[in-house]
Formats: C-alpha cells, sequence, structure tokens
C-alpha cells in the first residue's frame, strides 16, 4: 500500500476534528446572540446593528473565494496550518473586539465600529475555515478516511453547538450576558491554542507533496476558476446540488425560533428542542460513515436526505402546543444534519484529489466557493422569507403570515431536497470523484 493510501490513525482523526468545535461553535454567539448582546448592554439601535451585521456578512460572503485563491497561491510557502494559525490570530482580535467592546468608540460611531470588528472577525473565521476544510485532501487519498475526517470535523462541530446552547443553563446566565460571552472568548482562546497544537502534530502524516510555487497575480488565480470550468467542468458537478441543499437547510434554520413561537405556541421550549435536534445529529454520524462504506458517500447523502425529507413530513401530524411530535421531527430531521454537512465536503475532497493526479492543486479554491455557497444559502433564506413574512403581517400574527411561515418552514425543505435528489439523480456527480 503506497504511504498516502495508509489508514489515519484514530489520533490524527481527533487532531484533525477539535478546530471544527471551536469554529461551529462561534456559530451561535455570532449569528444569534450578538444583535441582543449589543441592544441589551449598550442600547445600541437594532437598526444600526441590523445595517452594519449585513454589510459585514455581504463582504464575508466575497472574502470566501478570495481566501481560497490565497490559500492555494501560497501553499508552498504558508502550509494550510500556518494559514490557520494566520487566521487565528485575525480572528481574536475581531472576537476581542465584539466580545469586550471600547464602548467610547462603540457609543461615538456604532455602525463603524460594529462593521470593522465584525469583519476582522469573520475575516479571521474564513482565513481559519477554507484552509481546514482543503487539508483533508493533503492528509490522505483514502476515499473512506477522508469520510472519517470530515465526520470528525463536522462531529466536533455539532459538539461545539450543543456545548454553546447549553452553556447559558449550565452557568445560570442570559444568552446576551456579558458573563457568558466572557466565557465564550475563553473556551475559544483555550480550544485554539490545543486544537491547532494538534494541526501541527499531523504534519508527520501529510501525504502528499506541497504544491509548487507560483508566481500568478490575484487576478490570474481568480481566471482560474474560469479555466477550471473549461478544462474540469466536472469540479463544479456537486456544487449546484449542494447549493440547493443548502438552501432546503437554510430555511428551517434561519425560521426556526419564528415557527416554535408563532406557529407552534412552543418558545418557552426552543432550547431543549434545539439540543435534541443537534444531539441527533451528532450521535447519527457513526451510522453514516458505516452507510457511506457500504452504499457509497452518494447514496448515503441521498439516504440523509430522505430521511430529512420524512422528518419534515411528519409537520403534517404536528399543531400548535404539540411539543411531543415536534420533538419527534426535530429528532428524525437531526439524524440526517451531521451526513448533510460531511458527506458531500468529503465528495468535494474526492474531487480535489482526482484534480491533483491531473497536475492541478485547487483544493482552497473550490472549498473557497463551497464557503460562498454556504453563506449565500443563508442570505437567500433570510431575504426571501423575512420580508415576505413581514409585509404579510407576522407580528401581527395574521392567518396569512402563519400559513406562509408553515409553507417556508415545512414545505420548501422537502421541495428543495427532492429537486436535490433528482439533480444527483440525472448529473451523477460521483464521476467527477473518479
Amino acid at each position: 500500500m503506497p504511504a498516502n493510501a495508509e489508514p489515519l490513525r484514530r489520533s490524527e482523526m481527533l487532531r484533525y476534528g477539535l478546530p471544527g468545535f471551536v469554529l461551529t461553535l462561534l456559530g451561535v454567539p455570532l449569528y444569534v446572540y450578538l444583535p441582543n448582546y449589543f441592544h441589551d448592554n449598550w442600547q445600541v439601535s437594532l437598526g444600526v446593528i441590523g445595517a452594519a451585521l449585513l454589510v459585514t456578512r455581504l463582504l464575508d460572503m466575497v472574502t470566501d473565494p478570495l481566501v481560497g485563491v490565497w490559500s492555494d497561491q501560497w501553499q508552498a510557502r504558508i502550509g494550510r496550518r500556518s494559514q490557520m494559525a494566520l487566521g487565528a490570530m485575525v480572528l481574536l482580535v475581531g472576537l476581542y473586539g465584539l466580545f469586550f467592546p471600547f464602548e467610547v468608540w462603540l457609543q461615538t460611531m456604532p455602525f463603524v465600529y460594529l462593521f470593522v470588528v465584525s469583519s476582522v472577525a469573520f475575516l479571521g473565521w474564513t482565513l481559519m475555515s477554507v484552509p481546514y476544510q482543503a487539508l483533508v485532501a493533503d492528509l490522505t487519498t483514502d476515499h473512506h478516511a477522508k469520510t472519517r475526517l470530515t465526520l470528525s470535523r463536522e462531529g466536533f462541530g455539532l459538539l461545539g453547538v450543543v456545548v454553546v446552547l447549553a452553556l447559558p443553563t449550565i452557568l445560570s446566565l442570559a444568552p446576551t450576558a456579558p458573563k457568558l460571552f466572557e466565557w465564550v472568548w475563553w473556551l475559544v482562546l483555550g480550544g485554539l491554542v490545543v486544537s491547532l497544537s494538534g494541526l501541527l502534530r499531523l504534519d508527520t502524516v501529510q501525504r502528499l507533496d506541497p504544491a509548487p510555487a507560483t508566481t500568478t497575480s490575484l487576478w490570474q488565480s481568480l481566471y482560474g476558476y474560469r479555466r477550471l470550468w473549461q478544462q474540469h467542468r466536472q469540479a463544479y458537478a456537486l456544487m449546484g446540488p449542494y447549493f440547493v441543499n443548502n438552501l432546503a437547510n437554510a430555511f428551517p434554520a434561519t425560521l426556526f425560533l419564528l415557527f416554535v413561537t408563532h406557529a407552534l405556541a412552543l418558545e418557552s421550549q426552543a432550547g431543549p428542542l434545539l439540543l435534541v435536534y443537534f444531539a441527533c445529529g451528532l450521535l447519527a454520524l457513526p451510522f453514516w460513515l458505516w452507510l457511506s462504506k457500504r452504499l457509497g458517500k452518494l447514496a448515503a447523502w441521498r439516504w440523509s436526505m430522505i430521511t430529512a425529507v420524512i422528518g419534515f413530513s411528519g409537520l403534517y401530524w404536528v399543531e400548535a402546543g404539540d411539543y411531543e411530535r415536534y420533538l419527534l421531527v426535530c429528532a428524525v430531521t437531526g439524524l440526517s444534519l451531521g451526513a448533510d454537512m460531511a458527506l458531500p465536503a468529503s465528495l468535494q475532497a474526492d474531487v480535489v484529489q482526482r484534480l491533483r493526479e491531473q497536475g492541478m492543486d485547487a483544493a482552497s479554491r473550490l472549498f473557497g466557493l463551497w464557503g460562498l455557497l454556504t453563506k449565500l444559502a443563508l442570505a437567500v433564506a433570510v431575504g426571501v422569507a423575512l420580508p415576505w413574512l413581514d409585509a404579510l403581517g407576522l407580528d401581527q400574527a395574521t392567518p396569512e403570515a402563519v400559513s406562509a411561515l408553515w409553507v417556508f418552514y415545512a414545505l420548501v425543505p422537502i421541495l428543495l431536497k427532492l429537486i436535490t435528489l433528482f439533480w444527483l439523480h440525472l448529473d451523477q456527480p460521483e464521476r467527477a470523484t473518479g
């Protein structure tokens, strides 16, 4: 067996997966808690907060492919682990400014302050996450080992979400309490030190030689996306289905709190419902690993989408106040979560390997587009659903708005996942993995 096909040890899987805990843990504080954190503690208007974060997230969406280009360009000089260390330093600077704001600057120019510090934080997050995803292709050429790596990453990520959701209850703190954000800060700082130290120890098991140095300019590298499309179109085969499936996931993720509040009248139960959802996703990971080995990654991903469709279909029997049945829906849809996150990324790592065998290293560029599509799906879901619901009068709980909320939360994900399944059946993107 060639050296680059040797099976990875469990300790190596854990070292690779641990940064996923930190990066995913940040999602809830930055996307869910942060607006109310500034509004409740520093009386910054929600309009200013919303405008600053909207511009920041639009910028953040664009930076993914740019960071992908930079990562591939500098891979020979600054390896992906060093790129992640640089990203961690940028991330910590931005997080410090967000979690412990300089009050004089925040009060005198709140929009500028929030835009600058949140942009720094999100840039650091992207500088870490893009090379982190691309790193899978550097560690092994074995298809099943790549699946185990991505499942390890997403498993630690789900664990991070469970921890940060449980943290307010464990500490008896409100989700917007400054003390909670102080705990998150130290958790992130310690997690980055430990996880990056573990990644550095993976240098001894790197399976592939670094790509040759390149002197191409940024614009020449960006043109490489077009050249990749012209010469290796199958490298993009997974992008379309991945985006549509992500869009299917983005609608219920965006509307969860609104749905449990206005459609089910279960607002006080939102925390336990989310914990069950993510815990089921974490517990199901070994099953999806087994199924991917038995049937193949693409087939396992399809079955995860079918599981989600079955789960969302169960909402047909759920009524307002029906906690037990909705809890079952959360459990069933949660089962597909880990596979939905890990298996497409593993398939894309196979695409990267095939390109390398043909003399092209585009790992970070492809995963930069991956990140852009993920964020674009969330932006589309927010941009479509929220204005529509607001126009129909959701705040007044009009019957039209509540009905539309049911459609966006329950029916739209089913339709989009069925479209994804049909697309995968027609296009057969597994050919891209060789």
